[in-house]
């Protein structure tokens, strides 16, 4: 890995940030193997879906909203088999959100893994092969929670999408995001988790409440 050589540039940035002012910058690739061309990029305070087109280049395709301070980091989660995406951001206004993203095109989910997918995804090597439409992704903010009551710095997936870890300037701490139209009996517990069951169950956000004696994830102070 001695040599790099630029494939594609992507200008988000109009104007260079004042050397007095805070910035930010990050992106995370989607890690569905049957969709490697979607990637979420950040530029300050403002977050955007890309996809690859026919060409190589990349398009872009919807905008993740709702952020009032620096964009500090960015985690595509896991999707393992869902019909949907997962997106966490932390940001400097001490919110960690998370979104979910699904296609609006036709009623089809161009986002869920299926053969048809990896097959549509090959034909892009063809030349002969038609170009494909960018997808109309729908973006929704499921929730958002200032745990930290400060600055969030990272934020992280587990390998199944299910768990995110954010650490911020006060702590950090395990959360547990469950699937939003999964079975009532996942748990959300820990350090982080248990204060975002009370806080965004009371509001139905992750839907109905959680059955006890499930499996506690640790938490840290």
């Amino acid at each position: 890995m001695a040599f790099w050589t630029t494939s594609v540039e992507v200008n988000m940035l109009t104007n260079p940030v004042a050397r007095q002012l805070q910035s930010s910058f990050a992106l995370s690739w989607c890690p569905s193997m049957f969709f490697k061309e979607y990637i979420v990029a950040c530029v300050l305070e403002d977050a955007f879906i890309y996809q690859r087109d026919h060409l190589g280049k990349y398009v872009r395709v919807a905008q993740l909203t709702e952020h009032k301070g620096l964009i500090r980091d960015v985690a595509w989660a896991p999707s393992m088999g869902r019909g949907y995406q997962l997106i966490a951001t932390a940001s400097k206004d001490g919110y960690v959100r998370i979104f979910k993203i699904t296609s609006d095109t036709n009623g089809a989910d161009t986002l869920s893994l299926t053969a048809s997918a990896l097959d549509d995804d090959n034909d892009d090597d063809d030349e002969s092969s038609p170009p494909r439409a960018p997808a109309n992704l729908k973006v929704e903010l499921l929730s958002q929670f200032d745990d930290h009551h400060g600055e969030v710095w990272r934020v992280s997936w587990n390998l199944t999408g299910k768990c995110f870890n954010e650490a911020g300037c006060a702590s950090g701490g395990w959360g547990s995001a469950p699937d939003p139209v999964a079975p009532a009996s996942q748990e959300i517990a820990g350090t982080v988790g248990a204060r975002l069951e009370r806080s965004e169950r009371s509001r139905g956000v992750w839907g109905a409440a959680p059955a006890t004696g499930g499996m506690p994830v640790r938490g840290r102070d």
